[in-house]
């Protein structure tokens, strides 16, 4: 009888992460059974194993337990591991483990997928003695999809105003003519994405005009890299602002790009605007997907409201010539 050999992968160790970035570290192994029934040993045994193209093998993560492995290489491109045992002899069994990393260029739209499919290959004879049938053995332990990579998130928020409104409301209520600041803030994991952040305008009252100004970045932590020029166009009721390609290294963390858009309330006819509202969100376009921050800011028109009153102060209402007449305005803001 010639020996059999039996080649086993076992469930991948996932990092504690919901979703992958850059640097995360997955664990793979497979298993090497000489199963018998023969009582002779195999030899020149060789193996290989494969992972996404997403991961990177760590060469020097890889071990054979027991150490009975030759040494192990990788190919070109960091996702084939490969590996020989000189002898086997029944019954014994060698647990080879090593990890990959998420390589530093993957995006939002990536998937890190369990794709190996453990080969092995054996000889019934030791290559010194005489030539015997070349025995193989293949097993996959596919496990599918494994993680997915982190997408960027935005929140959105009103900074403040050129000037208080004065009207005692809420924080929300601004005064016409002003300019009224807004920032988006990005939080980028450790991927390469493209990026664009937009403002939009809706529930727009009929009376109102909106200027836009130009929306810039106004922090990046330092760390996130802008490869191309800022673009900022508007059109309609939209302003976008392009980053081109930004990426966030391994090692990091979250990193965060804060962008800001000012613009300014006039009326569209010069008459009361009070009470009227304009509506703002903003979102974002990235590598694959796109999100919206989760909740728009609804501004109110805040124009103050005046009375005034004109009383005479002088002691009598008979008057000469040459008579002094006194009088006292009142001005009250009532709403």
């Amino acid at each position: 009888l010639v020996p059999e050999m039996s080649i086993t992968r076992n469930a991948a160790t996932l990092p504690m992460v919901t979703e992958a970035s850059a640097g995360d570290v997955f664990g793979f192994s497979f298993d090497v059974f000489e199963t018998g029934p023969s009582i002779a040993p195999a030899f020149n045994i060789s193996f290989e194993d494969n992972v996404d193209s997403n991961l990177a093998i760590s060469l020097g993560s890889a071990t054979c337990t027991p150490a009975v492995c030759d040494a192990f290489t990788i190919s070109p491109d960091m996702t084939q591991l490969f590996g020989s045992i000189g002898r086997l002899n029944p019954g014994d069994r060698v647990v080879v483990t090593y990890t990959a990393s998420v390589v530093a260029g993957v995006t939002p739209a990536d998937t890190i997928n369990d794709v190996g499919v453990a080969r092995m290959r054996y000889y019934a004879r030791s290559k010194f003695s005489s030539p015997s049938p070349k025995m193989s053995a293949m097993a996959a332990a596919d496990m599918g999809l494994l993680k997915t990579v982190l997408d960027p998130t935005v929140s959105f928020a009103l900074v403040g105003t050129s000037i208080n409104s004065g009207a005692g409301g809420a924080a929300t209520d601004v005064v016409a003519e002003e300019f009224i600041v807004m920032e988006t803030t990005v939080s980028v994991p450790e991927v390469t994405t493209s990026l664009s952040v937009s403002f939009t305008f809706s529930s727009v009252s009929a009376n109102l005009l909106l200027e836009q100004e130009d929306a810039h970045m106004v922090a990046s932590n330092g760390v996130v890299t802008d490869v191309n020029n800022h673009v900022n166009g508007t059109v309609g009721l939209v302003t976008t602002l392009s980053f081109g390609t930004i990426s966030n290294a391994d090692g990091n963390g979250n990193r965060d790009v804060v962008v800001q858009f000012r613009f300014v309330v006039r009326s569209t006819d010069g008459g009361t605007i009070r009470g009227s509202q304009v509506t703002i969100g903003s979102s974002m376009v990235f590598t694959g997907g796109s999100a919206t921050a989760a909740s728009a800011v609804t501004l109110t028109l805040a124009e103050a409201t005046l009375e005034h009153s004109l009383t005479m102060t002088s002691a009598t209402t008979s008057l000469d010539a040459g008579d002094a007449v006194m009088f006292t305005v009142d001005v009250n803001h009532v709403a």
